[in-house]
Protein backbone atom coordinates (compact mmCIF):
# COMPACT_ATOMS: atom_id res chain seq x y z
CA UNK A 1 0.00 0.00 0.00
CA UNK A 2 2.82 2.39 0.91
CA UNK A 3 4.67 1.50 -2.26
CA UNK A 4 1.66 2.49 -4.34
CA UNK A 5 0.54 5.62 -2.50
CA UNK A 6 3.80 7.00 -1.12
CA UNK A 7 4.73 7.65 2.49
CA UNK A 8 2.73 10.87 2.86
CA UNK A 9 -0.40 10.27 0.80
CA UNK A 10 -2.61 12.00 3.37
CA UNK A 11 -0.23 14.87 4.10
CA UNK A 12 0.90 16.80 1.02
CA UNK A 13 1.34 16.90 -2.74
CA UNK A 14 4.27 14.46 -2.82
CA UNK A 15 2.01 11.47 -2.33
CA UNK A 16 2.82 9.90 -5.66
CA UNK A 17 6.61 10.17 -5.26
CA UNK A 18 8.35 6.81 -5.77
CA UNK A 19 9.79 5.11 -2.73
CA UNK A 20 13.52 5.68 -2.15
CA UNK A 21 15.49 2.60 -3.17
CA UNK A 22 19.02 1.72 -2.01
CA UNK A 23 20.68 0.25 -5.09
CA UNK A 24 24.04 -1.35 -4.38
CA UNK A 25 24.76 -1.83 -8.10
CA UNK A 26 24.88 1.85 -9.13
CA UNK A 27 28.13 2.49 -11.01
CA UNK A 28 27.69 5.99 -12.43
CA UNK A 29 26.00 9.34 -11.86
CA UNK A 30 24.98 11.81 -14.56
CA UNK A 31 23.91 15.40 -13.97
CA UNK A 32 23.52 18.38 -16.26
CA UNK A 33 21.58 21.48 -17.19
CA UNK A 34 22.79 23.46 -14.20
CA UNK A 35 25.95 24.62 -12.41
CA UNK A 36 27.30 22.00 -9.99
CA UNK A 37 29.65 23.11 -7.24
CA UNK A 38 29.72 19.99 -5.08
CA UNK A 39 28.15 16.53 -4.86
CA UNK A 40 27.93 14.25 -1.85
CA UNK A 41 26.27 10.83 -1.86
CA UNK A 42 25.61 8.97 1.37
CA UNK A 43 23.79 5.87 2.55
CA UNK A 44 22.59 7.85 5.56
CA UNK A 45 19.18 9.40 4.80
CA UNK A 46 18.63 10.77 8.32
CA UNK A 47 20.13 14.24 8.29
CA UNK A 48 18.96 17.83 8.57
CA UNK A 49 18.79 19.98 5.45
CA UNK A 50 21.43 22.72 5.41
CA UNK A 51 22.67 25.29 2.91
CA UNK A 52 26.16 23.75 2.86
CA UNK A 53 27.31 20.22 2.10
CA UNK A 54 29.37 18.34 4.65
CA UNK A 55 33.01 17.72 3.73
CA UNK A 56 33.45 14.93 6.29
CA UNK A 57 34.00 11.35 5.18
CA UNK A 58 32.24 8.75 7.31
CA UNK A 59 31.28 5.09 7.02
CA UNK A 60 28.15 5.95 5.02
CA UNK A 61 29.85 8.19 2.45
CA UNK A 62 29.72 6.83 -1.10
CA UNK A 63 31.03 9.78 -3.08
CA UNK A 64 32.28 13.29 -2.32
CA UNK A 65 33.48 15.67 -5.00
CA UNK A 66 34.34 19.34 -5.54
CA UNK A 67 34.29 20.93 -8.98
CA UNK A 68 36.45 23.82 -10.13
CA UNK A 69 37.69 25.10 -13.47
CA UNK A 70 40.18 22.31 -14.18
CA UNK A 71 39.22 19.45 -11.88
CA UNK A 72 36.53 16.79 -12.13
CA UNK A 73 37.26 14.35 -9.34
CA UNK A 74 35.28 12.25 -6.92
CA UNK A 75 36.01 9.58 -4.37
CA UNK A 76 34.54 6.28 -3.25
CA UNK A 77 35.48 5.10 0.21
CA UNK A 78 34.09 1.64 1.00
CA UNK A 79 33.89 0.17 4.49
CA UNK A 80 37.08 -1.84 3.95
CA UNK A 81 39.13 1.37 4.06
CA UNK A 82 37.59 2.59 7.30
CA UNK A 83 39.49 -0.20 9.08
CA UNK A 84 42.74 0.09 7.10
CA UNK A 85 45.73 2.19 8.08
CA UNK A 86 47.25 2.31 4.60
CA UNK A 87 46.05 2.24 0.98
CA UNK A 88 48.21 0.79 -1.76
CA UNK A 89 47.75 1.82 -5.42
CA UNK A 90 48.73 -0.83 -7.97
CA UNK A 91 48.95 -0.97 -11.75
CA UNK A 92 49.36 -3.68 -14.36
CA UNK A 93 49.08 -3.91 -18.12
CA UNK A 94 45.86 -5.67 -19.08
CA UNK A 95 46.64 -9.22 -20.14
CA UNK A 96 49.53 -9.63 -17.71
CA UNK A 97 49.55 -10.85 -14.14
CA UNK A 98 52.25 -8.55 -12.81
CA UNK A 99 50.89 -5.94 -10.39
CA UNK A 100 53.25 -3.03 -9.64
CA UNK A 101 52.79 -1.02 -6.44
CA UNK A 102 53.09 2.58 -7.60
CA UNK A 103 51.87 4.62 -4.61
CA UNK A 104 51.01 4.24 -0.94
CA UNK A 105 48.85 6.48 1.25
CA UNK A 106 48.71 6.65 5.05
CA UNK A 107 45.05 6.45 6.13
CA UNK A 108 45.57 7.13 9.81
CA UNK A 109 44.74 10.75 9.02
CA UNK A 110 41.04 10.45 8.25
CA UNK A 111 41.17 13.55 6.03
CA UNK A 112 43.58 11.88 3.60
CA UNK A 113 42.76 12.65 -0.04
CA UNK A 114 43.83 9.88 -2.41
CA UNK A 115 44.74 11.49 -5.70
CA UNK A 116 47.90 11.47 -7.81
CA UNK A 117 49.19 11.48 -11.39
CA UNK A 118 50.90 8.37 -12.74
CA UNK A 119 53.72 9.89 -14.79
CA UNK A 120 56.52 7.42 -15.15
CA UNK A 121 56.36 3.98 -16.76
CA UNK A 122 53.00 4.21 -18.55
CA UNK A 123 53.08 3.61 -22.30
CA UNK A 124 50.78 5.28 -24.81
CA UNK A 125 47.90 3.36 -26.44
CA UNK A 126 48.05 0.65 -23.78
CA UNK A 127 45.18 -0.31 -21.47
CA UNK A 128 46.15 -0.56 -17.81
CA UNK A 129 44.27 -1.87 -14.83
CA UNK A 130 44.57 0.13 -11.62
CA UNK A 131 43.70 -1.17 -8.18
CA UNK A 132 43.32 0.52 -4.82
CA UNK A 133 43.96 -1.95 -2.01
CA UNK A 134 43.30 -1.46 1.74
CA UNK A 135 46.16 -2.62 3.99
CA UNK A 136 45.63 -3.80 7.57
CA UNK A 137 49.38 -4.31 8.00
CA UNK A 138 52.45 -3.77 5.82
CA UNK A 139 51.99 -7.23 4.29
CA UNK A 140 48.27 -8.11 4.50
CA UNK A 141 46.25 -6.82 1.56
CA UNK A 142 42.48 -6.54 1.42
CA UNK A 143 40.09 -6.59 -1.52
CA UNK A 144 41.25 -5.11 -4.84
CA UNK A 145 39.00 -2.32 -6.16
CA UNK A 146 39.91 -2.02 -9.84
CA UNK A 147 39.34 0.19 -12.87
CA UNK A 148 40.71 -0.05 -16.42
CA UNK A 149 42.22 3.01 -18.11
CA UNK A 150 43.37 3.46 -21.71
CA UNK A 151 46.61 5.45 -21.61
CA UNK A 152 46.85 8.00 -24.43
CA UNK A 153 49.03 11.08 -24.69
CA UNK A 154 50.57 13.29 -27.36
CA UNK A 155 54.23 14.20 -27.49
CA UNK A 156 57.50 13.11 -25.94
CA UNK A 157 57.96 13.22 -22.17
CA UNK A 158 60.84 12.86 -19.72
CA UNK A 159 59.40 11.64 -16.44
CA UNK A 160 60.21 10.90 -12.82
CA UNK A 161 57.77 9.59 -10.25
CA UNK A 162 56.23 13.05 -9.71
CA UNK A 163 57.38 15.19 -12.66
CA UNK A 164 56.81 15.16 -16.42
CA UNK A 165 58.84 17.38 -18.73
CA UNK A 166 57.22 17.68 -22.17
CA UNK A 167 59.17 18.31 -25.36
CA UNK A 168 56.72 20.34 -27.42
CA UNK A 169 57.90 20.61 -31.02
CA UNK A 170 60.59 19.51 -33.48
CA UNK A 171 61.35 16.56 -31.25
CA UNK A 172 63.80 14.01 -32.60
CA UNK A 173 65.72 10.98 -31.45
CA UNK A 174 69.32 10.52 -32.49
CA UNK A 175 70.48 7.10 -33.63
CA UNK A 176 69.49 4.54 -31.01
CA UNK A 177 72.21 1.92 -30.59
CA UNK A 178 71.84 -1.52 -29.03
CA UNK A 179 75.11 -2.13 -27.20
CA UNK A 180 76.53 -5.59 -26.54
CA UNK A 181 79.99 -6.77 -25.59
CA UNK A 182 81.40 -9.17 -28.17
CA UNK A 183 85.15 -9.53 -28.74
CA UNK A 184 86.52 -10.84 -32.02
CA UNK A 185 89.53 -13.17 -31.85
CA UNK A 186 91.32 -14.10 -35.06
CA UNK A 187 93.34 -17.31 -34.51
CA UNK A 188 96.06 -18.44 -36.87
CA UNK A 189 95.20 -20.93 -39.59
CA UNK A 190 91.49 -20.30 -39.33
CA UNK A 191 89.36 -18.59 -41.95
CA UNK A 192 86.68 -17.22 -39.66
CA UNK A 193 87.14 -15.42 -36.35
CA UNK A 194 86.16 -16.68 -32.92
CA UNK A 195 83.62 -14.57 -31.06
CA UNK A 196 83.93 -14.24 -27.32
CA UNK A 197 81.17 -12.82 -25.14
CA UNK A 198 81.79 -13.10 -21.40
CA UNK A 199 79.08 -10.66 -20.33
CA UNK A 200 75.30 -10.38 -20.64
CA UNK A 201 75.57 -6.65 -21.30
CA UNK A 202 72.78 -5.54 -23.66
CA UNK A 203 71.50 -1.97 -23.44
CA UNK A 204 70.49 1.01 -25.59
CA UNK A 205 72.11 4.42 -25.95
CA UNK A 206 70.75 7.41 -27.79
CA UNK A 207 69.97 11.10 -27.71
CA UNK A 208 66.93 13.33 -27.51
CA UNK A 209 66.43 16.83 -28.91
CA UNK A 210 63.50 19.19 -29.09
CA UNK A 211 62.12 22.69 -28.74
CA UNK A 212 61.63 24.12 -25.26
CA UNK A 213 58.45 26.19 -24.79
CA UNK A 214 56.55 27.50 -21.78
CA UNK A 215 54.18 25.12 -19.97
CA UNK A 216 50.96 26.80 -21.11
CA UNK A 217 51.96 27.10 -24.76
CA UNK A 218 49.25 24.73 -26.01
CA UNK A 219 46.48 26.44 -24.03
CA UNK A 220 46.95 30.08 -24.97
CA UNK A 221 47.71 31.96 -28.19
CA UNK A 222 50.73 29.80 -29.06
CA UNK A 223 53.03 32.81 -28.74
CA UNK A 224 56.45 32.09 -27.19
CA UNK A 225 57.04 33.72 -23.80
CA UNK A 226 60.76 34.54 -23.83
CA UNK A 227 61.28 34.82 -20.07
CA UNK A 228 59.26 31.66 -19.36
CA UNK A 229 61.18 29.75 -22.05
CA UNK A 230 64.57 30.74 -20.57
CA UNK A 231 63.41 29.62 -17.13
CA UNK A 232 62.11 26.35 -18.59
CA UNK A 233 65.38 25.71 -20.44
CA UNK A 234 67.40 26.21 -17.26
CA UNK A 235 65.04 23.85 -15.45
CA UNK A 236 65.63 21.30 -18.22
CA UNK A 237 69.40 21.42 -17.68
CA UNK A 238 68.97 20.92 -13.93
CA UNK A 239 66.49 18.11 -14.57
CA UNK A 240 68.70 16.06 -16.91
CA UNK A 241 71.95 16.58 -14.97
CA UNK A 242 70.78 15.39 -11.54
CA UNK A 243 72.10 11.87 -12.37
CA UNK A 244 68.79 10.26 -11.35
CA UNK A 245 66.98 7.64 -13.46
CA UNK A 246 64.12 8.85 -15.63
CA UNK A 247 61.68 7.48 -18.17
CA UNK A 248 61.58 8.75 -21.75
CA UNK A 249 58.24 7.90 -23.35
CA UNK A 250 56.38 8.98 -26.47
CA UNK A 251 53.05 8.64 -28.26
CA UNK A 252 54.45 5.84 -30.46
CA UNK A 253 54.58 3.57 -27.42
CA UNK A 254 58.33 3.79 -26.84
CA UNK A 255 59.41 3.84 -23.21
CA UNK A 256 63.01 3.79 -21.95
CA UNK A 257 64.41 3.77 -18.40
CA UNK A 258 67.51 5.96 -18.69
CA UNK A 259 70.07 8.22 -17.07
CA UNK A 260 71.19 11.27 -19.05
CA UNK A 261 74.92 11.43 -19.71
CA UNK A 262 77.45 13.64 -21.45
CA UNK A 263 76.92 17.38 -21.75
CA UNK A 264 73.33 18.47 -22.43
CA UNK A 265 73.17 21.63 -24.54
CA UNK A 266 70.90 24.57 -25.40
CA UNK A 267 70.81 26.51 -28.68
CA UNK A 268 68.80 29.65 -29.48
CA UNK A 269 66.78 29.53 -32.70
CA UNK A 270 67.42 32.60 -34.90
CA UNK A 271 64.26 31.87 -36.91
CA UNK A 272 62.27 33.02 -33.89
CA UNK A 273 64.45 36.03 -33.09
CA UNK A 274 66.34 33.97 -30.48
CA UNK A 275 63.04 33.61 -28.64
CA UNK A 276 62.87 29.83 -28.83
CA UNK A 277 65.42 27.40 -27.37
CA UNK A 278 66.32 23.95 -28.65
CA UNK A 279 67.64 21.44 -26.11
CA UNK A 280 69.46 18.15 -26.57
CA UNK A 281 70.93 15.45 -24.34
CA UNK A 282 72.45 11.98 -24.57
CA UNK A 283 71.13 9.06 -22.56
CA UNK A 284 71.99 5.48 -21.64
CA UNK A 285 69.49 2.75 -20.77
CA UNK A 286 69.81 1.52 -17.16
CA UNK A 287 66.89 -0.89 -16.90
CA UNK A 288 63.49 -1.96 -18.21
CA UNK A 289 60.20 -0.15 -17.55
CA UNK A 290 58.60 -3.61 -17.43
CA UNK A 291 60.83 -4.77 -14.55
CA UNK A 292 59.54 -4.28 -11.02
CA UNK A 293 63.07 -4.51 -9.60
CA UNK A 294 64.48 -1.98 -12.07
CA UNK A 295 61.74 0.55 -11.33
CA UNK A 296 62.18 0.06 -7.59
CA UNK A 297 65.95 0.60 -7.64
CA UNK A 298 65.37 3.66 -9.85
CA UNK A 299 63.08 5.10 -7.12
CA UNK A 300 60.13 5.14 -9.50
CA UNK A 301 57.94 2.82 -7.40
CA UNK A 302 57.86 2.59 -3.58
CA UNK A 303 57.87 -1.17 -3.21
CA UNK A 304 58.84 -4.43 -4.91
CA UNK A 305 55.56 -5.98 -3.76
Amino acid sequence: MIGFLGYNFFADGNAADPMPVYNFETNSLSAGGFVIKQIRLSKNTEFEETESISNIWDKDTLLLTHFDKKTLQAGYFPDAFSRAYKARIKRREVGTGNWFTIKEFDLRNKNTVITFDDYSAVKSNVTYEYAIVPMDTDTIEGQYFTRRVLSQYKGVFICTVDTAFKMYAQVSYGDTQQNQKVDIYEPLNKKYPTLISNATTNYKTGSLAGMVLQDNYDEEERVPDRKAIVDKANSFLEFVTDKQPKVIKDWNGNSFLVVFTGTPSLSYDSNYGMGVINASADWVEVGSVDSRDDLYYANLIPSKE
